[in-house]
């Protein structure tokens, strides 16, 4: 009015096929009606309960600043501390933070019931929409869920930077290192070389710095790779041999003297999105 602006009635107000239209034409005025007072009473038991859900927050940060860990990860031991209540509670708050959607109730209590509950070395999974409640260890992760790559292998040639499928990143060749998994390798000569995403855990490695080969499977334990990203983490092969891992480990014999890169040496960098 103080501007004189002319209201405009949008025609779909009245159409009661919408929930909202029919509540607010049919329902709300005969509720009103029948109990004075209606509407404002419901919105004091919304301002009540939205009061309610900041305090739940403010409960579930604190329980979150001490069960947190590396990798966006909750501590199952600190859970496991925790009433049921509790659990549920922070849980929603850290799927939140994590922007994931919310696990409806039969979930939450998969998540409590099959993460919680499980061995220290199994590999519980709840998938929830687009994403995965994992465990390892005495980590939850809540991870987004990813194509099986595990059989892709791919050519590495003239060291041009390669893109690595299903939002892994890139390899950077021979730049000055930014991420910590760049490595430095002797350079391949006269060799066929790949990037590979699997390798059978009874293949047998021996990273630089360890005494004996051991299995594959058994070097991911000792490196604390968690299960699903074990076939995540980009192979160099030199033809058949395994040269290194990245970011985890540089196959013996593999790894040239001192610092200085030169033409016999190759500088690998995972740059992950």
């Amino acid at each position: 009015q103080n501007n004189q602006l002319q209201w405009v009635e949008d025609g779909s107000n009245q159409d009661n096929r919408f929930d909202r239209n029919f509540l607010r034409n049919e329902i709300l005025p005969k509720l009103n009606k029948r109990w004075q007072g209606f509407s404002k009473n419901v919105a004091r038991s919304a301002a009540v309960l939205n009061q309610t859900n900041e305090l739940l927050d403010d409960l579930a940060m604190i329980y979150f600043e001490q069960s947190s860990l590396p990798h966006q990860a909750l501590s199952i031991k600190r859970l496991m501390t925790l009433t049921n209540a509790r659990q549920n509670n922070l849980i929603r708050y850290w799927l939140r933070l994590a922007q994931f959607s919310m696990p409806s109730q039969a979930q939450l209590q998969q998540i409590t019931q099959q993460i919680l509950g499980a061995a220290v070395d199994s590999d519980p999974v709840v998938k929830i929409d687009d994403y995965q409640v994992r465990r390892y260890q005495d980590a939850m992760m809540a991870l987004k869920q990813h194509q099986d790559i595990s059989g892709i292998k791919i050519d590495w040639t003239d060291q041009f930077d390669l893109c690595l499928p299903d939002g892994l990143g890139k390899l950077i060749f021979n730049q000055a290192p930014r991420s910590p998994h760049a490595i430095r390798i002797l350079a391949p000569v006269n060799q066929h070389v790949e990037i590979r995403f699997l390798v059978a855990g009874s293949y047998k490695a021996w990273p630089v710095g360890r005494d004996k080969r051991r299995t594959v499977k058994k070097l991911w334990q000792e490196y604390h790779v968690p299960t699903w990203l074990r076939s995540r983490t980009p192979l160099v092969f030199y033809g058949e041999t395994l040269v290194a891992a990245l970011g985890v480990w540089v196959e013996q014999g593999y790894q040239p003297a001192g610092d200085e890169a030169t033409s016999a040496t190759v500088t690998i960098d995972w740059i992950k999105d």
